[in-house]
Parts: structure tokens; C-alpha cells; sequence
């Protein structure tokens, strides 16, 4: 459970995207990620909060309807 929207806060949600920049060595510029990103355009995450996708998959397959449990 996410818990009500407020006004000025991200709304919670699970997103993928690509690294656009990264200072740790186990992700570089352009890996495909998924993690828990909000209802934004760009997010700042811990590495132990991203998902690293490989090549041979794709994003898409990291989502679902029902959220991260569907």
C-alpha cells in the first residue's frame, strides 16, 4: 500500500529507464534499470534499489499491471 497522494510529493510507483549517469562501477551511462522511481521524469537511486536489465531482455517485461507483486 503506497499510501494517499500529497500535493508537492513524487507519487510512488515502479518505473524502468536508462542510467544517465552513474558513479558506481556496476552501473555505467545507458544500462536499462528498474526500480522503484516514482511518478517522475529523472530519479536518484542506491545501487541496491535498481534492477540492472540485461540486453536480451525487455523493459517492458520488467512491469506489469498489477505493480511489482502482478
Amino acid at each position: 500500500y503506497a499510501g494517499a497522494p500529497k500535493t508537492g510529493v513524487v507519487m510512488n510507483g515502479s518505473g524502468v529507464g536508462v542510467v544517465a549517469a552513474s558513479n558506481n562501477p556496476d552501473f555505467a551511462e545507458g544500462d536499462a534499470v528498474a526500480a522503484p522511481t516514482g511518478w517522475q521524469s529523472y530519479s536518484v537511486q542506491p545501487p541496491g534499489a535498481l534492477t540492472k536489465i540485461p540486453a536480451n531482455h525487455q523493459p517492458i517485461d520488467y512491469l506489469g499491471p498489477l505493480g511489482v507483486n502482478g
